[in-house]
């Protein structure tokens, strides 16, 4: 499926300039919130207010209207709240995904999407749903998947800024969480900039074994991730203790490494056993993703992905599966769905006895697995690995693709 929006000039769709309005107004907006999402009231930041409410309705005719409709409520309400802590639990419940090659929008109290406070801002996207057929043919093999890929066309700061790569309901500042899958959206036209950007340049040097998925276009490579993202967030809600109901301990940092290591495993594996061009690349580009890229980027103090890229790199090493020479790397398809076949049944094995302990002996279950994979220090701190500081030492990559 080509991509019908990204890096194209859209000023001449017929809502481009109250959505850019709205963007501009929300950004600005944002400089009067404060941590907890409640605004300074001024001559400024009241007239701004109005202008985002005029936005908003002339914006009824191309979007949802019963959701805009709540919207405008949910303003008026927090409006005459004084603007206390906003309270747009009504619009989100009027809120619905947009059908496939449809225009979508929305606009929310958000929290940091760098998950590094739990500041709230104005958070409001423009974005067009670009689904090819295997995604179709996907949806009747993984039937709960909630995944929608997404180009982003339009949004505030909290998006643009940090190449923001997904958006869940979690992410959204709420009085309850009524649905915490009415949406995933994957931006998957972010990720773009991140392949062509850091994980093509980084690995392409290092690769003995040639991949397609590293010579292909930025068309097939949306596809790709496309497929990929959906069966990773179909198996989010698999297995012994499925993320959504398991959600407070599975997103602290070991939590999410454990989480991430458990579905990319099962993603990859699937997606070769599928056997489709598109899964089979969708493999191959989990593999990169999965054991080079964070490596590169993150720190093992921060990132949850960057342990699960220690963690795969040193599994499939000792299972034979991949092998490195001259620091160029080579991959068994042969082996590697054995290793990920065993992969898959230890990490059942240390769910259940998750299920059986005490919640407070979660994080000691994830250690436990991870210790022959990884090295802690005496306060349980994962270290860096010799290749991760080879990598960053003789990869160099622009700094700014590194955002």
């Amino acid at each position: 499926m080509p991509l019908m929006y990204s890096d194209r000039d859209i000023s001449g769709l017929p809502w481009f300039s109250y959505a850019t309005d709205l963007v501009h107004v929300c950004n600005e907006l944002n400089q009067y919130l404060n941590s907890n999402g409640s605004m300074a009231v001024n001559e400024t930041s009241g007239a701004l207010f109005e202008r985002l409410a005029c936005d908003l309705t002339e914006l009824i005719p191309f979007f949802n209207e019963s959701y805009i409709r709540a919207l405008l409520q949910d303003l008026e309400k927090w409006k005459s709240s004084d603007f206390q802590v906003p309270d747009f639990q009504s619009s989100y419940e009027n809120y619905s995904r947009e059908i496939n090659h449809q225009f979508g929008f929305f606009l929310f109290p958000i929290y940091d999407l760098t998950y590094r406070t739990k500041n709230v801002s104005l958070g409001a996207c423009f974005l067009y749903r670009n689904e090819d057929s295997e995604i179709q043919e996907l949806r009747s093999v993984y039937s709960d998947a909630v995944f929608q890929g997404v180009e982003l066309l339009l949004a505030t700061n909290a998006f643009i800024k940090n190449n923001v790569f997904t958006f869940f309901p979690e992410n959204i500042y709420l009085p309850w969480l009524s649905d915490q899958r009415k949406f995933a959206y994957f931006f998957i036209s972010n990720y773009l900039k991140i392949f062509f950007g850091i994980t093509k340049p980084l690995c392409l040097p290092i690769m003995q074994t040639p991949l397609r998925i590293l010579n292909v276009d930025a068309h097939e490579v949306y596809d790709v991730r496309s497929v990929f993202s959906f069966v990773h967030d179909h198996f989010h809600y698999q297995g012994v203790l499925p993320f959504n109901d398991f959600y407070p301990y599975k997103t602290t940092l070991l939590g999410s490494f454990f989480e991430e290591a458990r579905v990319d495993a099962l993603t990859c594996l699937n997606l070769l056993k599928r056997g489709t061009e598109n899964s089979l690349m969708a493999a191959e580009l989990i593999l990169l993703e999965r054991m080079f890229r964070y490596s590169y980027t993150n720190e093992p103090t921060d990132s949850f992905d960057t342990l699960t890229n220690y963690y795969f790199l040193r599994y499939l090493l000792e299972k034979k599966a991949i092998t490195v020479n001259k620091m160029k790397f080579s991959f068994d398809f042969n082996k590697i769905p054995q290793s990920l076949e065993s992969l898959t049944a230890e990490i059942d094995e240390v769910e259940v006895k998750m299920l059986c302990s005490s919640p407070m002996h979660f994080e000691k279950h994830i250690r436990d697995w991870a210790c022959p994979y990884l090295e802690f220090d005496h306060e349980g701190r994962v270290l860096n690995t010799l290749f991760s500081k080879w990598l960053k030492e003789n990869r160099p990559i622009a700094a700014d693709n590194c955002k």
